[in-house]
């Protein structure tokens, strides 16, 4: 799995004192990461990163997946040039959120934030997603199906595969694809998308910033540990250059 020193920058630009993403990983050829979760909290997560797309992913290639089996999983994928939120608890859909919004840009890199607190009463609320800091609302493909109220969903499950890059149960839906600064907040649902990113005041592009807040449990920090206290870095700098994190 190649690691690329190609950089985001942040808010402040290129040269100039902004944070800056310098590395990311690129998925081809089947690569993955893959770890076993500890008990954490199911109901309360949010996940974010940044991917660049290497062409069209055609259905399901998988960027991330948290499974026991075919049955029982949670999954963030593509489906042609869209990105699908989906979850089976039990055989049964527990979560089908598909934004009709297509992203056919292969250069560019793309921030996706999703939160997701089934302890909501709106049950629109339960999940909510940020492209490129704008929260997605309106405009859905397939029929939506939002978590129970209180469900407990196939993430930070005890024992429960998780793999970045492809589907785990079968091994199968590889992405094509780069991702810099991934995020997993285990019992923390984000309200505000200005916790990874702002938008440029001269540009009005969407920026990253370093997260700042807090790590427990089963949490992935992306890229900057100095603030990850609790974190599982997803990969560290070493004398030799970057590598893979420990928890993958």
């Amino acid at each position: 799995m190649p690691v690329f020193n190609n950089q985001l920058a942040g808010a402040a630009g290129s040269g100039g004192d902004g944070y800056k993403i310098e590395r990311s990983l690129q998925f081809e050829s089947g690569s993955y990461l893959a770890r076993t979760e500890t008990a954490g909290n199911q109901k309360k997560v949010t996940i974010s990163f940044w991917i660049k797309k290497h062409g069209n992913q055609h259905e399901w290639p998988t960027v991330f997946a948290s499974s026991v089996d075919s049955n029982n999983f949670f999954t963030i994928r593509w489906n042609i040039d869209r990105l699908q939120f989906y979850a089976l608890n039990g055989g049964s859909t527990a979560l089908q959120v598909t934004p009709s919004r297509r992203f056919r840009d292969y250069g560019s890199w793309l921030s996706v934030i999703v939160s997701i607190d089934t302890t909501l009463a709106t049950e629109t609320d339960r999940i909510k997603i940020f492209f490129n800091g704008v929260r997605h609302t309106s405009g859905f493909d397939f029929t939506s199906t939002y978590p129970a109220l209180n469900a407990d969903l196939n993430v930070n499950k005890a024992g429960s595969v998780v793999n970045i890059g492809r589907r785990n149960y079968d091994s199968s839906n590889y992405i094509n694809c780069s991702v810099a600064d991934f995020h997993l907040l285990d019992g923390i649902a984000v309200t505000d998308p200005y916790d990874f990113g702002e938008f440029d005041s001269n540009s009005g592009v969407w920026t990253p910033i370093e997260y700042e807040g807090g790590y427990h449990g089963n949490s992935v920090a992306g890229t900057s540990f100095a603030n990850a206290t609790g974190g599982t870095p997803l990969y560290q700098t070493t004398n030799e250059g970057q590598t893979v994190g420990s928890g993958y």
